[in-house]
């Protein structure tokens, strides 16, 4: 419900606020996402990752995570934003980011809260926060837009109102530790926060740096495009993948061995990419149609992105929660090293391919997150946590399988549909019921054990839907100490 919220007020808003905005806003919250990571993963994910903790280590982890975040904003209104972004990306930019800096001290006081959440398992908590969080933010942002006239301030105050909102709804269920300074808790908590706060950077930068590279070579509007192709076809599958990310770190960090692991990794991405891949094979038949139906003609330009974009997605929905497995075995250095790596071959590439236009920038994109994944299976999964590329690439081939025939079946059927001057409407309807029904159908007749597994889980899956709304409380026979 909470990705649906934020799905939805990203139609409205991309038919009040012109693409060139969006541009820039991206690369300003772009560097405002690679300092959160800072926090987050700096302090929270140890709280997260480690088998036991105490009182002390909840103290010294509030008063690093409060103290980063205050250092962030500083650093950002008076150094990073004047010195570092305006001279580059020019001062609509700069102003941009420091209208954003506020939600570096909201993350910084709604880290520990949030960790220690997760570290208890109370998802369905956290669930409602986000929901109410993402009603909020983008409200906002539609007031400012639609009775403001605001444009890129009116985007960036949203985001500010939904850390606001997740910040103090935690803060109610959660409350803030007392912060402290102590030396031997802070050694646990930045030992292995330290590693992972630099992955997160690392990672962070990894998926904002196109933009960067791209607002300092091309348009703004192509950034815009850009953007929003990169959204459709690779941000906003990670609306599911959150999900999983959020229950993998923990669940991973409590499994009772290896053997365990790797079954949990198994099956976590044989249904992530059952769920994912049918819907972005359906948004590559149906882009044509559906991004100006949905955005407004002004989208146009952004349907090739979001094709070719779609097949990144589909890379980057087979590798999600790699990283989580790799914390979880204690091994953040070998993440650290392999994204520092990916990073610099990625920035290699954006540059090179901005200089030969957009549909250059985003093919070389889609090769690269294809590559990456194959790489990531190899190095991280394989070599790191010891399980076997073949187990990997067996849990990826139902779906990759299903959705390719569901694919060379729905798209000829919506240029067929579109030739013949059938409505918008219509092709979307009737070639997505296509692609969904062969996609169903080539499941459950070549991969028959898959499909079981699909019907079980989400037989679960509205199970547990019916008693959160039913208003049982949650089980807390998972919750740990603190």
């Amino acid at each position: 419900m909470a990705e649906a919220l934020a799905v939805g007020s990203s139609v409205v808003l991309a038919r009040l606020i012109p693409p060139a905005e969006f541009g820039h806003t991206a690369v300003a919250l772009g560097f405002a996402a690679i300092a959160l990571g800072i926090a987050w993963v700096g302090f929270g994910t140890p709280l997260i990752q480690m088998q036991s903790i105490e009182q002390g280590d909840v103290e010294v982890a509030t008063f690093l995570s409060v103290a980063t975040g205050i250092a962030l904003t500083v650093l950002v209104l008076f150094v990073l934003a004047p010195l570092a972004v305006e001279p580059v990306f020019g001062g609509r930019v700069a102003y941009l980011l420091k209208l954003a800096s506020p939600i570096f001290l909201l993350s910084g006081v709604n880290t520990v809260p949030n960790a220690l959440l997760q570290r208890r398992l109370e998802f369905r908590r956290i669930s409602q926060i986000e929901i109410l969080s993402l009603a909020a933010g983008p409200a906002t942002a539609i007031a400012l837009a639609a009775v403001a006239g605001l444009d890129g301030e009116a985007l960036v105050v949203g985001v500010v109102a939904t850390a606001l909102v997740a910040t103090v709804a935690t803060l109610v269920v959660s409350p803030l530790s007392v912060p402290r300074w102590r030396r031997l808790e802070a050694g646990r908590v930045a030992g292995f926060g330290g590693l992972a706060a630099l992955v997160a950077v690392t990672g962070t930068t990894f998926s904002n740096i196109d933009y960067g590279i791209l607002a300092a070579r091309v348009s703004p509007r192509d950034v815009g495009f850009y953007w929003r192709g990169y959204q459709l076809g690779v941000e906003y599958q990670t609306k599911i993948s959150g999900i999983m990310l959020r229950l993998a770190l923990p669940l991973y960090s409590r499994a009772g061995d290896l053997d365990e692991m790797r079954r949990m990794r198994g099956k976590m991405v044989r249904i992530h990419t059952i769920i994912i891949y049918p819907v972005l094979t359906t948004l590559i038949a149906l882009a044509p149609e559906a991004v100006p139906l949905i955005y407004g003609n002004e989208w146009k330009a952004a349907v090739f992105p979001t094709q070719v974009l779609a097949v990144a997605g589909m890379a980057a929905a087979a590798a999600v929660g790699t990283a989580s497995l790799v914390f979880a075995v204690g091994k953040p250095r070998a993440v650290l090293y392999f994204f520092l790596v990916l990073l610099t071959g990625y920035a290699i590439v954006v540059t090179w391919a901005s200089g030969h236009g957009l549909r250059t920038v985003v093919i070389a994109v889609a090769i690269y997150q294809v590559v990456l994944v194959a790489a990531q299976f190899y190095f991280l999964e394989s070599r790191q946590v010891g399980i076997p590329l073949r187990e990997t690439w067996s849990a990826v081939v139902p779906a990759l399988v299903s959705s390719g025939l569901s694919l060379a079946a729905a798209y000829p059927a919506a240029r067929l549909l579109e030739t013949s001057s059938a409505g918008d409407a219509l092709v979307i309807f009737a070639a997505g019921v296509l692609a969904l029904a062969v996609y169903a159908l080539a499941l459950r007749i070549l991969f028959p054990a898959n499909w079981r597994e699909m019907l079980r889980f989400a037989r679960t899956f509205i199970g547990r839907t019916k008693l959160a709304t039913a208003g049982e409380a949650p089980d807390e026979t998972a919750a740990t100490e603190v």
